[in-house]
């Protein structure tokens, strides 16, 4: 289903949270910078376990308790990864999380190992072909923040903001784990085309109005379904935007972190 590592997404050294706006005094970076293969099996162990998760419509995979209810029984800080809890999820209307079931995962880890083996280039490029071959072209808008009251105030923007259909085709948060000293979640929230420029920018903008100022980073799904995470051994950045807020001009700032032929080059910032 997603691609967070333990109780939250693998932070990448540029992931490392510094608005004061999403994080807290008390804050706590690791002391110990996992390795990416550590990152991928944490991932996959966090995917097999329990999902929460609220899909809207009057349908019969719609939830039945109303939303305002859902959410409050299902607190982020509240729920455990030691309950064996993985993720808490929202859908837009009309979206089904299930269909993320159809991303062909064995056939993109088939071609991901033919294109290790046979030496051409490994980058965005040759990973985005690969991802449009199999399907796998969802992306996201991440963030951190703190646990407590601050993650479920967060979490309550977004997810309603997703359940209204103003904001992405789903979001997910991870629940507390007390065996994560950061004390840190992460909240996610996607689009269907991580090659379509102007989605992701009209993502980002979205996930602005909702009131969210913290640093985020855009994250394609295939780097975390093929285990590609910080200190992965090619090198490679697995976030390819980062956004900035600023407080001051109520704007914010995308900067592209890589280059390909396969996504638009944007020179500079762009203020959104």
């Amino acid at each position: 289903m997603d691609d967070m590592w333990s109780n939250h997404e693998p932070m990448d050294s540029a992931d490392t949270p510094t608005d004061t706006v999403c994080t807290h005094p008390s804050y706590r970076p690791r002391r110990k910078h996992p390795t990416a293969e550590e990152l991928a099996a944490e991932s996959m162990a966090a995917d097999m376990e329990k999902w929460i998760t609220y899909i809207p419509g009057d349908n019969d995979d719609s939830t039945s308790e109303p939303f305002s209810q859902w959410l409050a029984n299902n607190l982020p800080s509240q729920l455990s990864r030691t309950d064996g809890i993985g993720r808490i999820a929202v859908a837009a209307p009309g979206y089904n999380i299930m269909d993320d079931a159809l991303e062909d995962l064995i056939g993109a880890q088939e071609s991901w190992e033919q294109l290790k083996a046979c030496g051409r280039p490994i980058n965005l490029r040759t990973i985005t072909d690969i991802a449009k071959v199999h399907s796998v072209i969802r992306g996201k808008w991440l963030f951190y923040t703190s646990t407590g009251l601050k993650v479920d105030h967060l979490w309550s923007l977004v997810a309603q903001g997703v359940v209204e259909g103003r904001c992405g085709i789903s979001a997910t948060v991870t629940p507390y784990n007390p065996h994560d000293e950061s004390g840190s979640h992460v909240i996610g929230v996607y689009n269907n085309n991580f090659t379509d420029y102007e989605q992701v920018m009209d993502l980002e903008h979205a996930v602005r109005l909702l009131g969210i100022k913290c640093q985020m980073m855009y994250k394609p799904i295939i780097y975390s379904k093929l285990g590609i995470y910080s200190n992965n051994e090619w090198g490679l950045q697995p976030s390819v935007y980062k956004s900035v807020y600023d407080i001051v001009k109520c704007c914010s700032r995308v900067m592209e972190l890589t280059r390909s032929s396969h996504m638009p080059s944007h020179a500079g910032d762009q203020p959104l």
